[in-house]
């Protein structure tokens, strides 16, 4: 939906764009229902451009919401919208208060951010992993979970209506998940994994 709408922007704009910076947002959102549980959750993206010409940075992250009222869901959509627009222009060169500040005027127990991903230039040298393992150590979620490649996956997605199984005594037979574990609050030893 990002790439569509900031590809329509350019082409619109054509040669007016020449020396100016543009940058697109959008979310999709699923409200609590009138009736029924509260699954709420949706995709927040911003796609902009740090200086004029060049190829458009991107931050996308995926929420649940808590609120039991939508007036509420939408306030809150709102302020984390305003955060992460700001966060992508002010925060830019430090991506942990970038994640910090997407709750800023928001109580946590309204909102979750589950999944974080940056792209573009300005953020070639972020590791994925570690801004998604930050989520947890800031308190924006309660876990995250990482593809046997090393990928960010949404964990409610990859692990809905499968059978899970989790074993204490694996991380005493895999030293990269001791080594991880032990050290999650500061995440030293994850920024050297492949």
């Amino acid at each position: 939906m990002l790439k569509h709408e900031y590809n329509l922007l350019e082409q619109r704009l054509g040669d007016a764009d020449q020396g100016k910076c543009f940058f697109d947002f959008a979310n999709t959102v699923k409200t609590k229902p009138y009736q029924g549980p509260n699954d709420a959750h949706g995709s927040f993206g911003v796609r902009y451009q740090s200086t004029p010409d060049e190829q458009p940075n991107e931050i996308i992250l995926h929420t649940r919401m808590w609120d039991d009222d939508n007036l509420k869901q939408q306030q809150a959509i709102g302020i984390l919208g305003t955060n992460l627009i700001y966060g992508a222009f002010y925060l830019k060169e430090l991506p942990d208060q970038l994640i910090e500040s997407l709750l800023d005027n928001l109580d946590p127990n309204r909102i979750e951010v589950d999944l974080i991903k940056f792209s573009g230039p300005d953020f070639e040298k972020i590791n994925n992993r570690i801004m998604n393992l930050l989520l947890v150590h800031k308190g924006l979620t309660q876990a995250v979970l990482f593809s046997p490649e090393g990928k960010v996956e949404l964990a409610a997605n990859a692990l809905y209506k499968k059978p899970v199984w989790l074993n204490a005594e694996v991380s005493a037979q895999s030293p990269k998940l001791t080594s991880i574990c032990s050290n999650a609050p500061e995440l030293n030893s994850f920024k050297s994994l492949p």
